[in-house]
């Protein structure tokens, strides 16, 4: 089998992505947040009040691994689970203060690892670079499902 010729894309995605995370990584550890943990402060951030399921769906990993991570946050008093009001055995979940706060820490990391990584680039490389990026996502979601050859 031969090499391409051409850059593989997904490759580049893929390491992009992963040294990305890690540098991301050591920025949250100073603050006691990992990756997983600030992802979910940011999705309730921006929709408070999930229920465990779907927030495990938003965040792709089982409920199982959710239910871990929440718990961590409810012990460290960042995430609060409340009864539904019409649902009485549903839980979902919602950002304390010291949760919103961990939260704007957590961005304020995020936005110095994401500076570092495109210092290189002008604000208009910037943006051509999130359209290029949203291009790719929007090509892959829009394919139909298509059942593999037998």
């Amino acid at each position: 089998m031969s090499t391409p010729s051409e850059p593989i894309v997904g490759i580049s995605l893929r390491r992009a992505q992963h040294t990305f995370r890690q540098a991301l990584e050591v920025e949250l550890r100073p603050i006691q947040l990992s990756v997983p943990l600030a992802g979910i402060l940011l999705s309730l951030g921006q929709r408070d009040g999930m229920c465990g399921a779907e927030l495990a769906r938003r965040e792709t990993v089982t409920a199982q691994t959710m239910n871990q991570l929440v718990a961590r946050l409810v012990k460290r008093g960042l995430v609060e689970r409340r009864r539904h009001a019409t649902h009485g055995r549903m839980l979902t979940l919602h950002l304390t203060d010291a949760g919103r706060q961990a939260l704007a820490d957590g961005l304020a990391q995020a936005v110095a690892v994401e500076d570092r990584m495109l210092r290189a680039f002008s604000p208009s490389e910037r943006r051509r670079l999130v359209c290029d990026l949203e291009r790719c996502v929007e090509a892959l979601a829009s394919d139909e499902v298509r059942p593999s050859p037998a």
